[in-house]
Protein backbone atom coordinates (compact mmCIF):
# COMPACT_ATOMS: atom_id res chain seq x y z
CA UNK A 1 0.00 0.00 0.00
CA UNK A 2 2.77 2.42 0.94
CA UNK A 3 4.47 1.70 -2.41
CA UNK A 4 1.26 2.55 -4.29
CA UNK A 5 0.90 5.84 -2.41
CA UNK A 6 4.53 6.78 -3.10
CA UNK A 7 4.12 5.85 -6.76
CA UNK A 8 1.01 8.03 -7.00
CA UNK A 9 2.86 10.97 -5.44
CA UNK A 10 5.75 10.61 -7.91
CA UNK A 11 3.28 10.47 -10.80
CA UNK A 12 1.44 13.61 -9.66
CA UNK A 13 4.68 15.54 -9.12
CA UNK A 14 6.02 14.44 -12.52
CA UNK A 15 2.80 15.39 -14.28
CA UNK A 16 2.74 18.82 -12.65
CA UNK A 17 6.38 19.45 -13.61
CA UNK A 18 5.61 18.56 -17.24
CA UNK A 19 2.49 20.72 -17.23
CA UNK A 20 4.57 23.64 -15.97
CA UNK A 21 6.87 23.53 -19.04
CA UNK A 22 5.51 26.22 -21.40
CA UNK A 23 7.42 24.80 -24.40
CA UNK A 24 5.41 21.57 -24.49
CA UNK A 25 2.67 21.26 -27.08
CA UNK A 26 2.03 21.92 -30.75
CA UNK A 27 3.30 25.13 -32.36
CA UNK A 28 2.37 26.37 -35.85
CA UNK A 29 4.45 28.96 -37.71
CA UNK A 30 2.71 32.28 -38.39
CA UNK A 31 4.54 33.45 -41.53
CA UNK A 32 2.75 36.83 -41.51
CA UNK A 33 4.35 37.67 -38.15
CA UNK A 34 7.75 36.14 -39.00
CA UNK A 35 10.91 37.38 -40.69
CA UNK A 36 11.73 34.36 -42.84
CA UNK A 37 15.13 35.33 -44.26
CA UNK A 38 16.29 32.83 -46.86
CA UNK A 39 14.14 30.00 -45.43
CA UNK A 40 12.21 28.34 -48.23
CA UNK A 41 9.55 26.27 -46.47
CA UNK A 42 5.90 27.28 -46.76
CA UNK A 43 4.72 25.93 -43.41
CA UNK A 44 6.35 24.55 -40.26
CA UNK A 45 4.89 22.80 -37.24
CA UNK A 46 6.68 21.81 -34.03
CA UNK A 47 5.35 19.14 -31.69
CA UNK A 48 7.35 19.35 -28.45
CA UNK A 49 7.29 16.78 -25.68
CA UNK A 50 9.37 16.56 -22.54
CA UNK A 51 12.26 14.20 -21.86
CA UNK A 52 14.47 13.70 -18.83
CA UNK A 53 17.19 15.88 -20.37
CA UNK A 54 15.15 18.44 -22.32
CA UNK A 55 12.75 18.16 -25.24
CA UNK A 56 11.84 15.83 -28.08
CA UNK A 57 10.89 17.76 -31.23
CA UNK A 58 8.89 16.54 -34.21
CA UNK A 59 9.27 19.13 -36.97
CA UNK A 60 6.94 19.00 -39.98
CA UNK A 61 7.50 21.24 -42.98
CA UNK A 62 5.74 21.92 -46.26
CA UNK A 63 8.12 22.90 -49.05
CA UNK A 64 7.39 25.31 -51.96
CA UNK A 65 6.61 22.40 -54.31
CA UNK A 66 4.01 21.03 -51.86
CA UNK A 67 6.10 18.11 -50.62
CA UNK A 68 6.34 17.55 -46.90
CA UNK A 69 9.17 16.38 -44.70
CA UNK A 70 9.36 15.39 -41.08
CA UNK A 71 12.43 15.49 -38.85
CA UNK A 72 12.72 14.35 -35.24
CA UNK A 73 15.40 15.38 -32.80
CA UNK A 74 16.15 15.57 -29.10
CA UNK A 75 17.28 18.77 -27.45
CA UNK A 76 19.59 18.04 -24.54
CA UNK A 77 19.44 21.26 -22.54
CA UNK A 78 22.54 20.79 -20.40
CA UNK A 79 24.89 23.45 -21.84
CA UNK A 80 27.32 20.81 -23.15
CA UNK A 81 28.42 20.00 -26.70
CA UNK A 82 26.43 17.29 -28.52
CA UNK A 83 26.67 16.01 -32.08
CA UNK A 84 24.10 17.35 -34.53
CA UNK A 85 23.50 16.93 -38.27
CA UNK A 86 26.04 17.72 -41.01
CA UNK A 87 29.16 17.38 -38.83
CA UNK A 88 28.01 20.14 -36.52
CA UNK A 89 28.02 20.37 -32.74
CA UNK A 90 25.22 22.03 -30.77
CA UNK A 91 25.21 23.47 -27.27
CA UNK A 92 21.68 23.92 -25.90
CA UNK A 93 20.69 25.16 -22.48
CA UNK A 94 17.65 26.24 -20.55
CA UNK A 95 18.16 29.82 -19.38
CA UNK A 96 14.89 29.96 -17.44
CA UNK A 97 11.44 28.39 -17.64
CA UNK A 98 10.56 30.39 -20.79
CA UNK A 99 13.93 30.68 -22.57
CA UNK A 100 16.32 28.26 -24.31
CA UNK A 101 19.53 29.15 -26.14
CA UNK A 102 21.40 27.25 -28.84
CA UNK A 103 24.85 27.57 -30.40
CA UNK A 104 25.88 25.53 -33.47
CA UNK A 105 29.55 25.02 -34.31
CA UNK A 106 31.35 23.41 -37.23
CA UNK A 107 35.09 22.84 -37.33
CA UNK A 108 35.42 24.68 -34.02
CA UNK A 109 33.77 27.84 -35.39
CA UNK A 110 30.41 29.22 -34.36
CA UNK A 111 28.02 29.15 -37.34
CA UNK A 112 24.60 29.96 -35.83
CA UNK A 113 22.91 30.97 -32.59
CA UNK A 114 19.26 30.93 -31.59
CA UNK A 115 17.05 31.87 -28.69
CA UNK A 116 13.60 30.36 -28.14
CA UNK A 117 11.22 32.28 -25.91
CA UNK A 118 7.66 31.47 -24.84
CA UNK A 119 5.44 34.47 -24.08
CA UNK A 120 4.02 35.05 -20.59
CA UNK A 121 0.54 34.00 -21.79
CA UNK A 122 1.97 30.70 -23.19
CA UNK A 123 0.46 31.42 -26.64
CA UNK A 124 3.55 32.46 -28.65
CA UNK A 125 6.94 30.85 -29.21
CA UNK A 126 9.54 33.11 -30.83
CA UNK A 127 12.57 31.48 -32.48
CA UNK A 128 15.24 34.14 -33.10
CA UNK A 129 18.16 32.86 -35.23
CA UNK A 130 21.42 34.56 -36.16
CA UNK A 131 22.99 32.68 -39.09
CA UNK A 132 26.66 33.64 -39.31
CA UNK A 133 27.19 31.68 -42.55
CA UNK A 134 24.35 33.42 -44.44
CA UNK A 135 24.87 36.65 -42.51
CA UNK A 136 21.18 36.99 -41.70
CA UNK A 137 18.76 37.10 -38.81
CA UNK A 138 15.48 35.16 -38.89
CA UNK A 139 12.64 35.56 -36.42
CA UNK A 140 10.00 32.88 -36.64
CA UNK A 141 6.81 33.32 -34.64
CA UNK A 142 4.86 30.19 -33.70
CA UNK A 143 1.41 30.04 -32.13
CA UNK A 144 -0.57 27.31 -30.42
Amino acid sequence: MRFAVNLAIVFVLSASAWAADPFLGTWKLNKAKSQMGSSDFQARLFIITGTETGHHIVQRETMPDGTTREVERNEILDGKEHSAQEDTVIVAKRVDSRTKTFTWMKGGKQIRTATDTVSADDRTLTHNVTDLVRNENRIWVFER
